[in-house]
């Protein structure tokens, strides 16, 4: 688990690097991306998992623990929502396993040119409709556990289903490992599905992010084209927008004719 951490400590430093000195190409982000995965995903099989700290409140709270045990439970929760209120969805970007492989399939679909992408077949969603969406699942998710503890969440936590490279002939993680398939195959045609839909701690992360010191921002070289709204698979690059949903894919970046963006402070 502390190896697992050091990975994602790397790969968020790494990514930080890049954006604010601009240097970060298609190329490092699909380096970057490719080996959060397989080393977060694969090979310690999605450990520490960011949804297990709120899986394990919700059975705390229906075994009747204290409020202190709750608590420390979501010691991991806590650090990475710190991350959001300096350096925004860094994490959800290029940290956390399962946004990698988002990331990386939605690749075939969401380009960074608007004429590559005029005809992509892609599906877009309002942000109000994933934010509904979203507290729903964080609802049912929590709530789930709080009634029925344990042996609901071992199916609505997809996290484990990357326990099938580690015990590949363990019954519970099969449907989790299933549903980690849909959710590859489905981000090549909706942006990040678990992300923006799904992931509790996601659900969070986008409240937290809001706040963030440090945002992708316009400067005053900015002609105000439009572009850049154009092709954020999130509509976050408006000038006023929060943030919130940004996962610094950097697409706004690349088609910029101005290079009017930067990772900066307020």
């Amino acid at each position: 688990m502390i190896l697992a951490a050091v990975t994602w400590l790397l790969v968020m430093i790494t990514s930080l690097i890049l954006l604010f000195k601009k240097k970060l190409s298609k190329t490092a982000a699909i380096i970057i991306l490719t080996i959060a995965f397989i080393v977060s995903g694969i090979i310690f099989a999605g450990s520490p998992n960011p949804v297990f700290p709120l899986q394990n409140m919700a059975i705390g709270i229906w075994m009747g623990e204290s409020i202190l045990v709750i608590l420390r439970t979501l010691n991991i929760t806590v650090a990475l929502l710190l991350s959001t209120l300096l350096f925004g969805r860094i994490f959800c970007g290029y940290a956390c396993p399962l946004g990698a492989i988002q990331e990386l399939m939605s690749k075939f679909q969401f380009k960074s040119n608007l004429k590559a992408q005029k005809d992509k077949k892609t599906l877009s969603l309002s942000s109000k409709t994933a934010f509904y969406i979203r507290i729903g699942y964080f609802i049912v998710f929590i709530g789930a556990g709080i009634i029925c503890g344990l042996a609901a969440l071992q199916y609505l936590n997809v996290f484990l289903g990357f326990q099938i490279f580690k015990k590949p002939g363990f019954p519970l993680i099969g449907i989790p490992a299933i549903l980690i398939g849909i959710i590859i195959i489905t981000s090549i045609f909706v942006y990040r599905p678990w992300c923006r839909l799904f992931c509790p701690f996601g659900t969070l992360a986008d409240l937290t992010s809001r706040f963030s010191l440090f945002k992708l921002r316009r400067t005053e070289d900015c002609t105000d084209c439009k572009l850049c709204e154009k092709i954020c698979p999130t509509q976050e690059s408006e000038r006023d927008s929060a943030k919130g949903e940004c996962y610094l894919c950097n697409r706004c970046v690349d088609i910029c004719p101005q290079a009017a963006l930067e990772f900066t402070r307020k």
